[in-house]
């Protein structure tokens, strides 16, 4: 039902903002189709203003952890869901940068691990590295 809720008010709940984005558009329209069909299946919600926070934050942990899905698709589904919030108008907070930040985080303790091996311990090397990602 939820989807089919979605079927009803899709042209309005989805953008068209360039005639040459329609490969991206529909990329957007299967990425909000399987969030809708998740809620459905995992959560029985019938309605989209039943849509919360924790289904969202759930969902990313289904793509990251049952599919196995790199940090920079999870990124590309969330900003489609986040423009789908909004015109829906559903009180979730999409951060699709988080994962971007983490992946640079990471970078930077393997390079500091790389430097402390090497008996680089200097502080301005560390901040000149972090400036540099």
């Amino acid at each position: 039902m939820l989807f089919e809720q979605y079927l009803k008010r899709k042209t309005r709940l989805l953008t068209r903002k360039h005639e040459n984005t329609r490969r991206w558009e529909r990329q957007r329209q299967k990425h909000v189709e399987q969030f809708l069909r998740y809620c459905e299946n995992r959560w029985g919600i019938k309605k989209m203003s039943n849509i919360e926070q924790k289904h969202f934050d759930c969902y990313v942990g289904y793509l990251r952890q049952s599919k196995g899905y790199a940090g920079e698709t999870i990124r590309k589904h969330c900003l489609s869901l986040r423009d789908f919030f909004e015109r829906a108008k559903l009180n979730i907070k999409v951060n699709p940068e988080k994962g971007k930040k983490r992946r640079i985080q990471r970078k930077m303790q393997k390079i500091e691990q790389v430097l402390r091996k090497w008996g680089i311990e200097n502080p301005e090397v560390f901040e000149d590295v972090r400036n540099t990602l």
